[in-house]
């Protein structure tokens, strides 16, 4: 199975500009939020959120979303990529990019079905794909490079599919689930987008990670939009303040 996220350099809070070095993230990551929203809030309440707010209340949680958005179909992510189809992209250069399409290739025959919808997902990382997320950086570069030869992954030894992620097809689990009225918007956008909804779920004490670890399953393909300038590093800079109180 593939799965398909657009995303953008300038947004803060997923910063897609250093997956090279720290993953994917979600908004969770580093927002000081509670680290037990989907628990408090409960899973059908924190999906519509997710995907169709209604008040203020579920803007405010769309803010720290502990979830991930991707699609089952390219074409919607790349509509997203294209800031929903109103910007033309192109391919861009390693570290010249702007606009990122990430794509999961899932065993289907590693992937778990514990509901209606939903799916567990073990993998392993890779720390060998670890880069640095700044260009020509050779301070960054030889740090990353003694990391992957000499660390080891705390919770997968680099050899075990010790890493969960939680992965929910939105709209089987809301047409199988959400019989209430407001759920209809709701179901109605996840059909539209296909949407699937990932959750990273490493454990760290007694709460969840928030991130997704470099592994062989994904990649990034990258564009920019025609006559679009990288932002500058210190723009960056911005998404390596780790307030996060999960990992």
């Amino acid at each position: 199975m593939e799965l398909f996220r657009g995303d953008n350099i300038y947004n803060i809070d997923t910063c897609p500009g250093i997956y090279r070095g720290n993953g994917l993230r979600s908004k969770a990551f580093g927002s000081g939020c509670q680290p037990n929203n989907i628990e408090l809030i409960g899973l059908i309440e924190s999906i519509r959120k997710h995907i169709k707010q209604i008040d203020k209340l579920d803007s405010d949680y769309y803010d720290v979303t502990d979830f991930l958005s991707f699609s089952r179909e390219k074409e919607r992510g790349l509509y997203w990529c294209r800031d929903r189809d109103r910007l033309i992209i192109e391919s861009a250069d390693e570290y010249e990019e702007t606009r990122y399409l990430f794509t999961f290739n899932l065993n289907d025959k590693l992937l778990s079905q514990i509901g209606n919808g939903i799916y567990l997902y073990n993998y392993k990382c890779n720390l060998d794909l670890i880069k640095p997320d700044k260009k020509d950086n050779d301070i960054l570069l030889h740090i990353h490079k003694y990391i992957s030869k000499n660390d080891t992954c705390h919770i997968c030894e680099n050899k075990y599919d010790n890493h969960r992620l939680i992965l929910i097809d939105s709209y089987e689990y809301l047409i199988n689930n959400a019989k209430d009225a407001k759920y209809k918007g709701a179901i109605e956008y996840a059909k539209i987008d296909n949407e699937w909804l990932v959750l990273p779920f490493d454990k760290s004490g007694k709460f969840r990670s928030s991130r997704i670890q470099r592994a062989d399953f994904w990649f990034a393909e990258h564009f920019k939009v025609i006559g679009e300038i990288r932002p500058e590093i210190d723009y960056l800079n911005k998404c390596y303040v780790d307030r996060s109180n999960i990992f």
